[in-house]
């Protein structure tokens, strides 16, 4: 999957030829060999023709087109990759050494026609007031090409039958991840390779007693992430000089200019015109990194089958992508340096994130031949921002100016996480399956619900509020599977299945449909005087994930 907004047309149009190769080159020498070819073609018709119209800033309705109009998403991809294997024994212990190199080669294309149809931003529920018009002018079709290529050693050292260490090095090369050469008025010099990419490895892994009774292992990597395609598009796309311009036009009454009032029936050519919206890629855009260290131990339980795992996780992102407007002295000076345009908004490499887990587990059979497997995981996650490609308008910094305010509690964090599951084998050849699941829950925002510093984004937050500071409801789902296996002679095997999901039918609330403003509108830095008009839905959820849910089944193996 080339990129995480990508991977549902993938999944759904990618056409793939593999073919493989495999030789014993001597007693103790492998070569793979496996070349791939994929196209797909992902096109997505716009729901609507008519102009967008968001109420409320949106909070409360949405009509009209899909501001993004029809998407287009189509490429090919040719992939080659070629992995060595050595067994090396010697005098002071064993080697299993793999020595791999891959190129794969890209050719994307990309049409996303930002404001397609316009949109006009109302201050209430009806069309008495526009604050605002966007639209766009010209193409976004766009083509990226590039290479990735990589490399990698791999040494797996066995100084003693009990214990095994493994030594590591991969290298990635992108040759036009971040649009190496593209200049631009703010970006004069040609954009350079990003090259550094070296990413050293160690684990290791230890038999205590040499029985399996009891086994530790640790590990520490440093993982370089890939330059996804999305930025570079953005940035060909968005960038005020070639392919498609963005415009803004706001209601002059708001700031005491009537002369300059927007009228909707002419929303091109009324109204206060701000300078171009553009979108660029950071001079030095490098792709994100992580490290990642893991320790754990594994022990038997007696002489049952039965074992007991306590694993420790720690993850640092540095250099990760995260989209901001530069333009912007911020909010103790809501100007904006660069009169010629209005939003910069940068792709740079100012994103980190932090993740640290501790897992408990109980696995293994029971007399009976049953199965076990239970686990409670506590963990920490936060980070500057969730996604290079945040929710317009509502997961931008608050203060574009104070990156350093946006460290909180990640998305998808949960304190907690506990799980139970087992297969038992019944009388008759049936099989029952409980599947139990319990979450803290994960958090949500709280923000003001409209514009209040005039950064043209609707993610402001009260000061003193962290992002995703809110905690969001518990997560509770018991599922349950019975099967009945039948012997048809020669046949075969015939197995009855019947599936519930979420048995006891509790209600679990979508904390992505919470409704995190607010106030429909309110005192801002420009008008500090207006008056505050409260959100009735405000903390209040509009979705719920799946209710109880039967299915039955039958499977017949021959």
């Amino acid at each position: 999957v080339q990129d995480a907004s990508y991977g549902q047309e993938l999944q759904r149009d990618n056409y793939n030829f593999t073919g493989g190769h495999t030789a014993v080159l001597g007693a103790s020498t492998t070569n793979e060999l496996r070349a791939q070819y994929g196209s797909r073609k992902y096109f997505e018709p716009t729901n609507s023709d008519a102009v967008a119209d968001w109420y409320s800033n949106g909070i409360t309705l949405k009509t009209g087109g899909n501001i993004l109009g029809d998407l287009l998403g189509e490429g090919d991809q040719f992939e080659i990759r070629d992995t060595l294997y050595f067994h090396l024994p010697g005098s002071s212990g064993t080697h299993d050494v793999k020595v791999g190199a891959g190129w794969q080669h890209i050719k994307d294309r990309s049409i996303i026609d930002t404001y397609a149809t316009g949109l006009f931003l109302w201050a209430t529920d009806t069309k008495a007031f526009p604050i605002a018009y966007g639209y766009g002018v010209g193409s976004s079709d766009v083509t990226v090409t590039t290479n990735r290529i990589a490399a990698f050693v791999q040494d797996d050292w066995r100084p003693m039958p009990n214990l095994t260490v493994s030594l590591g090095l991969r290298y990635d090369i992108d040759t036009n991840g971040n649009n190496t050469g593209f200049t631009h008025p703010l970006v004069p010099e040609p954009r350079e390779r990003d090259t550094n990419n070296f990413q050293p490895r160690i684990g290791l892994s230890w038999d205590v007693t040499k029985t399996g009774q009891f086994v530790g292992r640790a590990g520490w990597g440093l993982f370089v992430g890939r330059n996804l395609l999305v930025p570079s598009f953005t940035e060909l796309q968005q960038n005020g000089v070639t392919g498609r311009k963005l415009y803004t036009r706001v209601n002059g009454l708001l700031y005491g200019l009537p002369a300059f009032a927007l009228d909707p029936k002419n929303p091109t050519t009324t109204g206060l015109p701000l300078p171009i919206d553009i979108t660029l890629l950071d001079k030095t855009v490098v792709a994100p990194e992580a490290s990642q260290f893991s320790a754990g131990l594994t022990s038997r339980l007696w002489h049952t089958g039965l074992y007991l795992d306590v694993e420790g996780v720690w993850v640092k992102g540095e250099k990760e992508l995260i989209v901001h407007d530069v333009n912007w002295n911020g909010n103790a000076n809501p100007t904006r340096p660069m009169k010629q345009y209005n939003q910069v908004n940068v792709y740079s490499n100012d994103g980190e994130s932090e993740y640290k887990a501790l897992t408990f587990s109980l696995n293994g059979n029971l007399k009976g031949g049953h199965l076990v497997m239970g686990s409670v995981t506590f963990a920490s996650k936060y980070n500057r921002n969730d996604d290079f490609s945040p929710e317009f308008p509502t997961g931008y910094p608050s203060d574009p100016a104070n990156l350093a305010n946006e460290w909180g509690r990640g998305r998808s964090a949960e304190r907690m996480r506990f799980v139970i599951s087992g297969v038992f084998r019944l009388p008759w050849t049936m099989t029952l399956a409980p599947i139990f699941n319990y979450g803290t829950g994960q958090p949500w925002t709280s923000r003001y619900g409209y514009d209040y510093n005039g950064d043209g984004k609707a993610s402001d937050r009260m000061p003193g509020v962290d992002r995703f500071g809110v905690d969001g409801p518990l997560y509770r789902s018991f599922d349950l599977r019975l099967a009945k296996s039948f012997v048809i002679g020669t046949a075969g095997n015939l197995e009855l299945i019947v599936e519930g999901f979420n048995l006891f039918n509790t209600t679990n609330y979508d904390v992505s449909s919470i409704d995190g403003a607010q106030y429909l509108s309110g005192p801002t830095i420009a008008n500090p005087a207006a008056v505050a008009v409260k959100n009735t839905n405000y903390g209040k959820p509009s979705a719920t994930l799946p209710s109880r849910e039967i299915q039955v089944g039958v499977r017949f193996a021959f």
